[in-house]
């Protein structure tokens, strides 16, 4: 993992972002808006380990992927875990950080209920991402030979959010992102961890390069 830390030195440089704690812009919900890196946290209803589930991981991974072309936004870091997801990233001019989460929650949400009862619940929206809708017919029939029952798929209300202030802070979070499988004791080895993602070369390019 070490040759994309080496290349931290320079991503502000390259962003041509100054960090500074009074610059930020503040909403009413405390929210920083502004042109920055961002590390996000957001879980499940109560805990729930939906994302035990591959067949939900692959969902979330579609929606995040899908949500990265349209909102356009640089994703630096995901990780995956059976209760809550981690993603470091930084939102494009044109929607802010609580935009872009909000699509891709509500998306998430859609579809993983559609696959679970072949209804919609949270999420539920007018319009219908047509090559996504395509997969989830079979991935219903898979989940439904295995499994038994599973409550409707909600999120915790809001996101966790921090804004990443200097080199060492984020390449303190690429850090716990890395680790997290392991932290969680889901598996001892990073490199051995499907749901894990990051600019270390073994991703497909929808991980941007630091």
């Amino acid at each position: 993992m070490e040759p994309f830390y080496l290349a931290i030195n320079w991503i502000y440089c390259k962003m041509n972002i100054e960090i500074n704690y009074f610059e930020f812009m503040r909403n009413s919900q405390k929210r920083f808006y502004g042109d920055y890196i961002y590390f996000i946290t957001t879980k499940t209803f109560q805990n729930f380990p939906f994302f035990r589930e591959e067949i939900f991981c692959e969902l979330f991974i579609l929606n995040l992927k899908l949500a990265k072309q349209l909102k356009r936004f640089k994703l630096f870091g995901c990780v995956v875990m059976p209760d809550h997801v981690h993603l470091l990233l930084r939102p494009g001019n044109d929607f802010n950080i609580s935009k872009v989460m909000k699509s891709i929650k509500e998306n998430t949400s859609r579809d993983i209920n559609y696959v679970i009862k072949n209804a919609l619940y949270e999420g539920d929206t007018s319009t219908c991402r047509f090559h996504i809708r395509q997969m989830l017919q079979k991935y219903q029939f898979d989940f439904l030979y295995h499994q038994t029952q599973t409550p409707p798929f909600k999120w915790q209300k809001s996101f966790y959010d921090h804004v990443i202030r200097t080199e060492e802070d984020l390449h303190t979070h690429l850090n716990y992102i890395q680790r997290n499988p392991i932290k969680h004791g889901v598996c001892g080895d990073y490199l051995n961890y499907k749901w894990l993602f990051l600019p270390d070369g073994r991703c497909d390019d929808w991980i941007d390069e630091i």
